[in-house]
């Protein structure tokens, strides 16, 4: 029984593909190219966001300590946002009686691969004060680090906490340049893909809008000419 089902279930799916096929080769030609080159780029896409996904390995604790009422954060990972939002502090009182001033903080865990990566952070307050910082640590294989970031009005600090302590800073000898990263693809690949089936979408309008006419012409003409017909077999009986 079970072979009989496979079978027919072999016999079904050549059956759907040929007919797929048969469809496919009747689009025209301009059609045709779009379709697989959408295919192609959402097979390119999905495979690599399967490769990034399972690449990323190691993990990077951001841990933010400031004295903004509000303000902007956003940390980059070898040139590539992985994360951007807003943090928010309040006024703190000692005894509940004397201010200590605006205190807040914020933390995020990302993702990353195990090997050498330069963070940089950027914090705009809501002074006006903008403060970007980066510094340069390695990842281990299914391994965290802490990045302790102190932003103030004045400065922005970021000290890497535990073992390893700071590898590099900005504030040093500039770091040997970072292993290079398909990070245009993470920011163009959608925009890129979304474009292509844009593209495919107006063709296919395109031609329909000028098969439609043609269509309804060809079923008018069918009903008219089966009109004289019954009407001339009728007329016979």
């Amino acid at each position: 029984m079970d072979s009989e089902r496979l079978v027919e279930l072999r016999a079904r799916t050549l059956a759907g593909w040929r007919r797929a096929r048969e469809r496919f080769q009747k689009l025209p030609l301009k059609v045709r190219r779009g379709v697989v080159i959408a295919a192609t780029a959402a097979v390119f896409l999905i495979g690599y966001s399967i490769w990034s996904g399972a690449s990323k390995d190691a993990l990077l604790h951001v841990k933010v300590q400031h004295n903004f009422r509000s303000a902007e954060i956003s940390v980059q990972v070898d040139g590539d946002e992985v994360y951007s939002g807003k943090m928010y502090g309040a006024t703190r009182k000692k005894l509940g009686i004397f201010s200590e001033g605006v205190q807040g903080s914020m933390s995020q865990n990302i993702p990353v691969s195990a090997r050498k990566h330069t963070v940089s952070v950027r914090v705009a307050g809501d002074d006006g004060t903008v403060h970007e910082d980066s510094i340069t640590g390695d990842f281990a294989h299914h391994n965290t680090r802490e990045l302790a970031v102190s932003a103030r009005h004045s400065d922005l600090n970021l000290v890497w906490q535990g073992e390893g302590a700071i590898v590099s800073s900005s504030s040093a000898t500039a770091p040997a340049a970072p292993e290079p990263t398909p990070g245009w693809l993470t920011r163009y690949g959608t925009t890129i893909f979304l474009s292509v089936v844009g593209s495919i979408v107006s063709a296919l309008t395109g031609f329909a809008i000028r098969e439609l006419p043609n269509r309804i012409r060809s079923q008018q003409a069918a009903v008219a000419d089966e009109k004289p017909a019954a009407r001339s077999a009728a007329a016979g009986s």
